[in-house]
């Protein structure tokens, strides 16, 4: 299924979104004790997702886990901060939301959640 972050927010209490390009490396990485330089094999970057929410129904919560607690939440679309805010898409690791409620028959209290891209970033 295809998901856009600002479509999404629409229906969705969606309170603030941030993208960021993590470097990733090898396990042979690390600093020299010797020298103290560091060196090892650069596999590129990889975006990771910041989301927070505000309160949700029960149908909001139930329609927003529909969409994320799924083993790839593929063709996600963001707007891409490292490229002026140019639409994205990649396809990111599903993930379990902590959803919670103070009363039984309340709405679920605001959370957050992160996501990590499937594979590396061709655009830096």
């Amino acid at each position: 299924m295809a998901v856009n972050i600002k479509t999404l927010s629409q229906s969705y209490p969606i309170l603030s979104f941030e993208d960021t390009p993590e470097p990733l490396w090898a396990d042979d990485t690390g600093r020299q004790s010797n020298s103290g330089k560091f060196s090892g094999t650069f596999i590129g970057y990889f975006t990771n997702i910041h989301i927070e929410v505000g309160k949700m129904t029960k149908q909001q919560m139930k329609e927003f886990k529909a969409i994320f607690e799924v083993p790839i939440v593929e063709n996600l679309t963001f707007p891409n901060s490292s490229n002026a805010g140019t639409d994205y898409t990649e396809d990111f690791y599903g993930t379990s939301l902590k959803g919670y409620t103070k009363y039984w028959d309340g709405l679920y209290e605001p959370f957050n959640f992160d996501l990590v891209a499937v594979e590396k970033r061709n655009d830096l």
